[in-house]
């Protein structure tokens, strides 16, 4: 087989039936795009039955999945199917919680669609992986100063509306930089939550549900640890929780402020709070790579 041909994988004599295996980096743009390629060369041979192979992938990005969908979707019409085996929980839940208002491109003015659609060079399917790459590496303004500080050697940044259904895109985005930076599955689900509770804090308390508004996402990391810093221009918060934070007491008096803070503090390892009235607010949270801080 030849060599670009390397996660196909013929099943039987006839190769009726063939295997396709995708890296465990699946949600990288370059594993993305591979996986593609691998799906194309498919069906140039005429193979439309293909078993796919998740035993590697934890957490399937919004590109992959819906390269699945359009991989499913063009074997139908053939005859064939795409079947998906050996899924991790993770990895279910993510295509479980798959949005499409995260992936599709959705204008309220036709005039904006036509402005940014003649402002698009060349179709993103139609550029090689490097340039995916490249663009993934500059997704929108520089990072927050909290994280030019920060000694991490990886650094990117996601800028989403403040709207809960945004919230599987920034959740991807981290969960993607966290399996890249080598955390262990467990701690990328409790990092999941933290920056989900973190960005509806942000809609709900910030900005009060105001969909207008942008929630800024730093994300940096080296071998030790990895940072997380969500940025926002709303009210800032002003009750502080504790670690002695007592839910059932809150429970009992019908407190639900702090809450979503009490989750955040109990999922990451470090957590820091700066409000300033003219550069906005930050919630830095860090997690460590191992588990623990490195001494």
């Amino acid at each position: 087989m030849a060599e670009d041909d390397s996660l196909v994988e013929k099943i039987g004599e006839r190769a009726e039936v063939v295997r396709l295996r995708p890296a465990a980096e699946a949600g990288h743009p370059s594993a993305v795009a591979e996986v593609h390629k691998s799906f194309e060369r498919c069906f140039e041979r005429g193979q439309y039955k293909i078993v796919v192979d998740m035993s590697r992938v934890r957490f399937p990005s919004s590109s992959f999945i819906v390269t699945l969908f359009e991989a499913t979707a063009r074997a139908r019409r053939a005859g064939g199917d795409v079947r998906l085996v050996n899924l991790t929980q993770t990895a279910k839940n993510n295509i479980l919680t798959f949005s499409p208002l995260t992936y599709l491109s959705i204008d309220s003015d036709e005039r904006e669609a036509f402005r940014e659609l003649r402002a698009l060079r060349a179709p993103v399917a139609e550029k090689p992986a490097a340039a995916l790459e490249r663009e993934t590496a500059n997704l929108a303004t520089p990072p927050p100063a909290a994280m030019e500080r920060d000694e991490s050697q990886v650094k990117k940044h996601i800028r989403i509306q403040s709207q809960p259904e945004a919230l599987y895109k920034v959740c991807n985005f981290v969960t993607e930089l966290a399996t890249q930076a080598g955390m262990p599955e467990r701690e990328i689900a409790k990092l999941k939550i933290a920056v989900y509770e973190a960005c509806l804090n942000v809609i709900e308390h910030a900005y009060h549900g105001d969909p207008t508004q942008w929630i800024s996402v730093a994300v940096g990391y080296n071998d030790e640890r990895l940072t997380v810093v969500v940025h926002d221009e709303g009210e800032s918060f002003k009750e502080e929780v504790s670690e002695s934070y007592d839910v059932y007491e809150a429970a009992d008096h019908r407190k639900t402020g702090g809450f979503g803070l009490h989750i955040i503090r109990r999922s990451v390892d470090e957590l820091r709070y700066q409000a300033d009235p003219v550069l906005g607010n930050k919630l830095v949270m860090v997690k460590y790579i191992t588990g623990k801080k490195r001494t």
